[in-house]
């Protein structure tokens, strides 16, 4: 049956505590253009 493999992702929700920890780096963020810029910061 093709139910028993379907597999519901589950995301972090308000209150969450996290699994891990990462951290970014000051600089440019060569991967996204000037554009995206609004977007990135909100």
């Amino acid at each position: 049956m093709v139910f028993n493999e379907y597999e519901d992702h589950n995301y972090a929700r308000t209150g969450s505590i996290a699994t891990k920890s990462m951290e970014l780096k000051e600089g440019s963020l060569d991967q996204f253009t000037n554009v995206m810029e609004p977007f990135l910061r909100k």
